[in-house]
C-alpha cells in the first residue's frame, strides 16, 4: 500500500530589509505572529488495498503449524476515514489551515472562511517513492504554482480581517502594514513553501488462529479460538520546496519511518472465522498508522523549520517563564534546546523542560493568555535567550546489568543473580499531556540472567542430603511507575517502585539414590529446586542527563516478598514411578543494585492510544 498524503507549509517570516525585519523580531508579540499556514490535501492514494499474511494454527497443548496464506483487503473509504481521522497530528492547530477538497476552507484561530475555489481531484496510481515523489511535483507545479499567490492572499484576508479591531498585534499582516511592507513582498514567502507527501509500501502483516481450553459457570469444558493479526507498516515524509526562480517543487528531505514491531489485535471465538480476519486488520492498521504519524512528527520537530520557537520572558532561581506557543499549547515535559546567539551566531548553552503549559490560544482575550512555566535542566539561561523545541516522543528504552542478590529464609541461604535488563519507559506527563503527571514515569521491564550457586545445608531433612544446588537461570518480570527531580547541570534523583514476579531454577545435581527402570536398568536420582515469588520492589536512583534522549542512571532497590515465595524440591524419577515434590514457604529478601543506560526512541507503539493532543485548550473558545 502507498498512501500519498501532502501538505503545502508555507512559511510567513521572511522579509528581506534588516531594518523592518529588527522591528519585527524586537516586538514581544513575534511569537504569536510567527505562525505558518498549511495547505493540506483530503486524498488518499493506495498502490493496493490488500497484503498477503503468513498464517498458522496452534491446537490447544500442540504446536503451532503453517496454513495457507491469506488475503487481507480494506476498502478506499476506510483508508480515506484513516488520512481524516489523523490528519491533525501533523497539522496542528499551530499552523494556520487551507484545506483543498470540494472547497477551500481557510481555518485560522478566530475564523473559518470557505472560498470558491474548487481544486482538482488527484488521482492517485501504483507508484514507486520516487516516482510519486514526481508525479506529486507535476500536480503541484501545474496546478499551485499558478494559484499560490491567490491562495495566500485569501489566507491573509481571511486572517487579517478575522483579527482586525481584536488583535492587530498578533497577526503577520498587521505587522507587515505597520512596519510598510508591501504586500508584493509576501511572493518572498514561496521561498519557504514546503509540501509534505506521505508515502507508505505494503504494510506488513501476520495471522494466528489459537485455540484455547474454557471452563463455563457450570464446569462444562469448551474451546474457543484467538484470531490475531500484526501489522507492522513503514512510512516515508517526503518534503518538497517550492523554488520561487523557477515556480516548481523540488525535494527537500525525505524522512523515512520503518518499525519491525507492529501493532496487534485479537478477538476470540467459538469457531474459527476467516471474516473477523478483515476486521481486526482495519483495527491494527489504523493504530499502527497512527504510531507511525506520531514517529513523523518527533522527526519532522528536528528540524529548526518545523520546530517551535520562542523566548524567556522571565529568569529566576527556581523558575523560567518561555513565550512559545501559537494556538497550539505547549505540552508537559517537553523539552527544548536554550539557544543564544554568540559573536552572531546561535549556540547551544543548555536544555530545559516546560512544567506547566500556558494558555497561548490565540481565540482567547489577551488578559487571559499566560506563559508556560519551565524549569532549567542543564546549563544556563538568561532573560531574552531563545528556545527551540525538541523532537520528543516521550519514550525510552532502557538496558542494564543487574545484581540481585537473593537471601531465602528457612536456612537455604541465598545466591547471586547476574541479570540483563531491558526496560520500556513512558513520560506519562508528555503523552497525557497532563501537568498532574509531570516527571512521573511508567515502565514495563524484562530481565534474564544467570544465578549463583546456593549452599542449603540447614534445610529439611527430609528433601534429601545434598547441600549444594548449582544456579541455573533467573528470570523476573514487573511494571512500575517512578518520579524524577532535576536538580543541577543534568544530574538528578529519583524514587519509585514495582511489582512483579521473579523464578530462579537450580539443578543439586545426584542425590545417591538410584531407581531401577523398565529396562532392568540402574538409573541414578536427581533433584531440582525452583524458588518463585512476587514481590513489591521499591527504589531510588540517582541519574545524569546531558539531553533529553540520553541518560545514565544508577539504582538500589529492596524488594519485599507480598505472596507465600514458593519453594518446590522435586526428585527425578522413572516416569512410572512418584517423584517427590514439596512445596513450602520462604520469606525472599532480595537488595538489588542496578546500572544501566536509556535512550529516546521517535516510536511510540501501544502508547498511541493514551497520547492525548495539545491543542484542547482551545476548544472552551467558540469560533
Amino acid at each position: 500500500m502507498r498512501i500519498t498524503l501532502f501538505f503545502l507549509l508555507i512559511s510567513g517570516l521572511l522579509f528581506a530589509q534588516t531594518d523592518k525585519t529588527s522591528a519585527l523580531s524586537n516586538d514581544a508579540t513575534m511569537q504569536e505572529s510567527s505562525r505558518k499556514s498549511v495547505l493540506g490535501f483530503g486524498y488518499m492514494g493506495a498502490t493496493t488495498l490488500s497484503t498477503v499474511a503468513p498464517m498458522s494454527y496452534t491446537p490447544y497443548k500442540g504446536e503451532a503449524r503453517k496454513l495457507p496464506d491469506m488475503r487481507l483487503s480494506t476498502t478506499q473509504g476506510f483508508l480515506d476515514g484513516l488520512l481524516a481521522r489523523h490528519f491533525d497530528l501533523l497539522i496542528t492547530d499551530r499552523y494556520d489551515k487551507i484545506i483543498l477538497g470540494p472547497t477551500t476552507t481557510i481555518v485560522t484561530p478566530l475564523e473559518r472562511v470557505d472560498i470558491e475555489n474548487p481544486a482538482p481531484a488527484y488521482n492517485a496510481t501504483p507508484m514507486g517513492r520516487e516516482a510519486f515523489a514526481k508525479n506529486v511535483h507535476t500536480y503541484l507545479d501545474s496546478y499551485f504554482g499558478k494559484t499560490i499567490s491567490y491562495l495566500l492572499a485569501q489566507t491573509l484576508d481571511a486572517r487579517y480581517q478575522a483579527l482586525q479591531g481584536i488583535e492587530k498585534t498578533t497577526f503577520m499582516a498587521t505587522k507587515a502594514k505597520e512596519v510598510g511592507v508591501p504586500v508584493e513582498m509576501l511572493e518572498q514567502l514561496m521561498g519557504a513553501a514546503y509540501a509534505f507527501s506521505l508515502h507508505a509500501d505494503a504494510p506488513s502483516a501476520t495471522a494466528t488462529i489459537t485455540q484455547v481450553q474454557h471452563t463455563d459457570s457450570k464446569g462444562n469444558t469448551y474451546y474457543a479460538y484467538v484470531h490475531s493479526v500484526n501489522v507492522a507498516q513503514s512510512l516515508s515524509l517526503i518534503v518538497s520546496q517550492f523554488n520561487a526562480t523557477t515556480g516548481l517543487f523540488e525535494i527537500y528531505t525525505t524522512i523515512p519511518i520503518s518499525f519491525s514491531d507492529g501493532a496487534s489485535h485479537e478477538q476470540s471465538v467459538r469457531d474459527t472465522s476467516p471474516q473477523l480476519f478483515a476486521q481486526l486488520y482495519e483495527a491494527a492498521l489504523a493504530q499502527s498508522f497512527k504510531a507511525a504519524v506520531l514517529a513523523l512528527q518527533v522527526r519532522l520537530k528536528n528540524d529548526k523549520n518545523f520546530a517551535m520557537h520562542g523566548t524567556v520572558t522571565e529568569s529566576t532561581l527556581f523558575s523560567l517563564a518561555i513565550s512559545p506557543g501559537n494556538q497550539e499549547s505547549i505540552r508537559t515535559d517537553q523539552p527544548f534546546k536554550v539557544m543564544r546567539s554568540i559573536n552572531d551566531e546561535m549556540h547551544q548553552i543548555g536544555w530545559l523542560k516546560a512544567i506547566t503549559p500556558g494558555n497561548t490560544c490565540l481565540r482567547a482575550p489577551a488578559q487571559e493568555r499566560t506563559t508556560t512555566t519551565a524549569r532549567m535542566i542543564s546549563g544556563w539561561v538568561d532573560q531574552y535567550d531563545q528556545v527551540v523545541e525538541y523532537g520528543y516522543s516521550g519514550v525510552y528504552s532502557e538496558i542494564a546489568y543487574t545484581k540481585d542478590p537473593t537471601i531465602i529464609t528457612n536456612n537455604w541461604g541465598g545466591a547471586n543473580g547476574n541479570y540483563l535488563t531491558f526496560k520500556e519507559v513512558a513520560d506519562l506527563g508528555y503523552i497525557g499531556n497532563s501537568p498532574s503527571l509531570s516527571e512521573i514515569y511508567s515502565y514495563g521491564l524484562a530481565s534474564v540472567g544467570l544465578i549463583e550457586s546456593i549452599n542449603a545445608s540447614a534445610r529439611p531433612v527430609i528433601l534429601g542430603k545434598n547441600t549444594q544446588f548449582q544456579g541455573i537461570l533467573g528470570a523476573n518480570f514487573a511494571l512500575g511507575m517512578e518520579r524524577r527531580w532535576y536538580l543541577l547541570a543534568g544530574f538528578g534523583v529519583a524514587a519509585g517502585a514495582d511489582i512483579g514476579m521473579e523464578a530462579q531454577l537450580y539443578d543439586g545435581g545426584k542425590t545417591g539414590e538410584t531407581y531401577t527402570d523398565d529396562n532392568g536398568d540402574t538409573q541414578d536420582v536427581y533433584e531440582s529446586l525452583m524458588v518463585a515469588y512476587f514481590y513489591l520492589r521499591p527504589h531510588v536512583s540517582a541519574f545524569f542527563s546531558p539531553d533529553p534522549y540520553f541518560t545514565l542512571y544508577a539504582q538500589v532497590a529492596q524488594a519485599f516478598d507480598v505472596s507465600l515465595a514458593s519453594i518446590s524440591y522435586s526428585k527425578e524419577y522413572h516416569p512410572s514411578l512418584q517423584g517427590d515434590e514439596i512445596g513450602f514457604g520462604g520469606m525472599i529478601q532480595a537488595m538489588q543494585f542496578r546500572v544501566g543506560v536509556a535512550w529516546h526512541t521517535d516510536f511510540i507503539g501501544d502508547m498511541a492510544n493514551s497520547y492525548r493532543k495539545s491543542n484542547g485548550a482551545c476548544a472552551k473558545y467558540s469560533r
